[in-house]
């Protein structure tokens, strides 16, 4: 066993690394903001420590509330999990906080929302229910299985985005050196045999192509984060987008949450009220419209559909239904909109890999083109 201080070491370093490659970084658009290459490099160099640290945190976040629900479950002390991530990582003061509310006697819910715990709902729930475990094991052990399944299908589609990255970067760096080195020797060996000029380069001027490129390389930067994350999303008009993993992603989580409430045997008003207590930012927003619905005396599930979690078809598979039931279609719902959205994903990744590919091969085939061609007219000069 690695001591806790090891533990707390090793984090710290992590820290410092991803601090010391994101100063780089800035210094670097700061001091070579005029070379594209190293702008460009500096650019992916932050959004990389970005995409880590977020993926990073979610991870522990997955692991805290695991952990919380198991020992909710088997009566142990809330504490002794909390301890355990306040040791390292990225929630560990959040943790430390919560562990030193938990000893002074608060309750476990409570010190989580003042402690700023990222607590799920079905982790709440098991907080207000210790010592007996949600049923649906079969639910989540299958939910488990399609979180590995879809963790594999974003590593494929990452690397895949890494690889136009760099070969679109290649690109602009290969150009870059071609028409500040290759070109103007060429000339001065023309101008020595009497030759007027080159064959022509490329039907677009080399700094337009460049320019474009690394248009393109700032693109493929960018879009993971809109695809994973949902940066910029908001700006764009809905009927645009179809539907990603980080807008399902939330509304599959809330569907879970309630279906387990409601077959531990919590009315729908408890389940969003806690929602609501423990939630943050847009998931917030959506519980309060769901407990505004409840209390104007809506049905159950029109509060869902309000609140957006649903859409109007699905509403209408939902109405009337009895409890057991509804929680089945709940979590049908959530899973078939999660396989939409990566099959989404995955049907924009299968066009737009191809398409970047033959794009930068269009680009830099006449060039390439172009030069050997230079070398072939040099080479019969010469003979």
């Amino acid at each position: 066993m690695i001591k806790a201080s090891r533990w707390h070491a090793l984090d710290t370093l992590l820290i410092l690394i991803k601090g010391a490659v994101c100063i780089v970084a800035i210094v670097a658009l700061v001091v070579f903001w005029q070379s594209m290459i190293f702008f460009f490099l500096a650019i992916f160099a932050t959004v990389f420590c970005l995409d880590f640290g977020i993926r990073q945190r979610r991870n522990y976040v997955s692991s805290l509330n695991s952990a919380l629900r198991i020992v909710s479950q088997t009566g142990v002390p809330m504490g002794t999990a909390a301890q355990a991530f306040s040791k390292s990582g990225p929630l560990r003061r959040q943790c430390e906080d919560y562990t030193k509310r938990l000893a002074s006697g608060e309750d476990p819910l409570d010190a989580a929302v003042a402690s700023q715990l990222p607590l799920e709902i079905s982790t709440a729930i098991s907080m207000q229910m210790p010592g007996n475990p949600i049923k649906a094991p079969t639910h989540r052990q299958q939910n488990h299985r399609d979180t590995a399944t879809r963790r594999t299908q974003t590593l494929s589609i990452s690397c895949q985005f890494f690889y136009l990255i760099f070969v679109s970067l290649f690109s602009v760096a290969a150009l870059a050196f071609f028409s500040q080195f290759i070109i103007p020797q060429l000339d001065s060996i023309y101008a020595e045999f009497g030759r007027s000029s080159l064959v022509k380069v490329s039907p677009l001027p080399t700094g337009l192509v460049i320019k474009v490129l690394s248009l393109l390389s700032l693109f493929l930067i960018f879009l993971p984060l809109l695809l994973s994350y949902g940066l910029g999303l908001r700006f764009l008009p809905k009927h645009w987008i179809p539907l990603l993993p980080c807008q399902a992603k939330p509304n599959a989580d809330a569907l879970t949450a309630i279906a387990e409430g409601v077959d531990a045997g919590w009315p729908l008003q408890k389940i969003v009220l806690l929602g609501q207590k423990i939630s943050r930012g847009q998931q917030k927003q959506s519980f309060t419209k769901a407990v505004e619905s409840i209390k104007s005396g809506e049905s159950s599930t029109n509060a869902i559909k309000n609140a957006g979690w649903i859409s109007v078809n699905e509403a209408a598979w939902l109405d009337g239904t009895p409890p057991q039931r509804m929680t089945q279609l709940m979590r049908t719902i959530s899973r078939q909109n999660l396989q939409t959205a990566d099959a989404n994903v995955n049907w924009l990744v299968a066009l737009l890999f191809p398409a970047v590919v033959l794009l930068i091969a269009a680009i830099i085939a006449p060039i390439a083109y172009a030069f050997f061609a230079n070398l072939y007219t040099l080479i019969l000069t010469l003979s």
